[in-house]
């Protein structure tokens, strides 16, 4: 998961923590700053892989689906691997994808609901 997303969610992220360990090892080793066993969850946070189940050459991007997105109270950031005139193959795997959503949020409830509204538009073809 992306180190933002990892502070927001925990408070701490993998590449930080790498970093302390081989640069501050008493950093590392405190215990308030890198609990071994976090006991509480600051947000949520979720990946969402733009799928693709069609296959073609790729137009463009939905822009009212795209500023939807961006809206959304858990976005936090937007890759699209997608340009106009690419080939378009149906998503079998991480090569595949067309794009990604990073996103979070301290409701989860409304994580999985902005999260099912992005994958409603990749199987409509919508996006």
């Amino acid at each position: 998961m992306n180190s933002p997303i990892c502070n927001e969610v925990v408070g701490r992220n993998q590449v930080e923590a790498t970093l302390d360990m081989y640069c501050d090892a008493g950093r590392f080793l405190d215990d308030s700053i890198y609990n071994p066993s976090p006991t509480n969850r600051m947000a949520y946070g979720a990946a969402k892989m733009l799928l693709s189940h069609v296959g073609g050459k790729f137009v463009c991007w939905n822009k009212s689906c795209i500023d939807e997105i961006k809206s959304m109270p858990s976005f936090r950031a937007m890759e699209q691997f997608m340009s106009s005139g690419k080939d378009l193959k149906p998503t079998i795997d991480c090569f595949t994808w067309t794009g990604c959503v990073l996103m979070a949020n301290k409701d989860e409830a409304r994580l999985i609901a902005d999260y099912a509204r992005i994958e409603e538009m990749c199987t409509t073809s919508e996006l």
